[in-house]
């Protein structure tokens, strides 16, 4: 009942701050083929794509805050 194919890419980029913070920004896509759910396939999930992304300031080296999205 596993999908056939499944793949997965992500990357992320740092801009640092002339204050000596950081915006990091990161981006994870993921791809499923799709399955079944049971012997007889009539029971399935189609294939479909997930990205989630974030965004995160880092004013110094021990606190930020981070928000992020599906």
């Amino acid at each position: 009942n596993a999908p056939h194919f499944t793949a997965s890419a992500g990357a992320a980029y740092t801009v640092p701050l002339p204050n000596d913070g950081s915006v990091r920004l990161s981006v994870l896509y993921n791809y499923n083929s799709g399955y079944v759910f049971e012997p007889d396939n009539k029971a399935k999930q189609d294939s479909y794509s997930l990205v989630n992304a974030s965004a995160e300031y880092r004013p110094t080296e021990h606190f930020g805050v981070e928000f992020w999205g599906r």
